[in-house]
């Protein structure tokens, strides 16, 4: 993986994927407690399994589940590493073997959280020795391109620590409507121009670190785009 050198990444209160996780929860309660919609149908829970293998995160729409979160430390992934992609991806496709429909899968650390389409043909994809054996980053060979570069990537969100409740709940309502409509989504208007500038920083900070110690950084084309905007 290479040399850690955490000093190259942004201040954070996350020592581990525990206690990210319990940040992500504390969001999305927030976001239960704070709006309708979310009041009403909207759950979230740790410990839903699928496969024998629990998610960090489900979050249920309308007692149906319809985002699985996959949490891993900055310093360890980044979204963009096909080894935390290949895992969320897993469960999205142990669920489908048990009948559910998986719409979105998403993965994320405590200063980046990347949003992906689930294919319909997904288990066209799956090796099911590397899913079994839990090599996450060979358990989906040929999607790993479309997730990050292709059709199933839907966009991200950029923070301190977590997510911002109201960032974090646009995301989540877009989703929704992506499923309700059967429309293509893209979260390009979720994030506002007043997070550019920090969100500039972060991601030059990440870039520096993972380049130091070799870990996945996000495509080549994703500072370019967001200095455009």
């Amino acid at each position: 993986m290479g040399k850690r050198n955490p000093q190259y990444l942004p201040p954070s209160i996350v020592v581990d994927e525990k206690k990210l996780q319990e940040e992500f929860v504390r969001v999305l309660n927030d976001i239960k407690k704070s709006y309708r919609l979310a009041k009403t149908l909207i759950d979230v829970t740790t410990s839903w399994s699928v496969g024998g293998r629990t998610p960090d995160i489900t979050v249920f729409f309308a007692g149906k589940p319809l985002l699985i979160i996959e949490l891993k430390r900055a310093i360890d992934y980044s979204p963009w590493n096909e080894f935390p992609i290949g895992q969320v991806y897993t469960y999205a496709l142990l669920a489908k073997k048990e009948g559910y429909t998986i719409d979105f899968v998403a993965t994320a650390n405590e200063y980046l959280m990347a949003f992906f389409r689930v294919p319909d043909d997904l288990e066209k994809y799956a090796n099911w020795e590397a899913i079994r054996k839990r090599k996450y980053n060979r358990a989906f060979e040929g999607l790993y391109w479309r997730a990050k570069y292709g059709d199933l990537y839907i966009g991200y969100l950029c923070y301190l620590e977590t997510p911002p409740k109201k960032l974090l709940y646009r995301a989540i309502r877009k989703l929704i409507e992506g499923v309700a409509y059967g429309k293509a989504i893209k979260l390009d208007d979720v994030q506002p121009s007043k997070y550019e500038v920090e969100c500039l920083v972060i991601l030059s900070t990440l870039k520096l670190g993972y380049k130091l110690r070799g870990i996945e950084f996000p495509p080549a084309n994703f500072l370019r785009k967001l200095r455009k905007n």
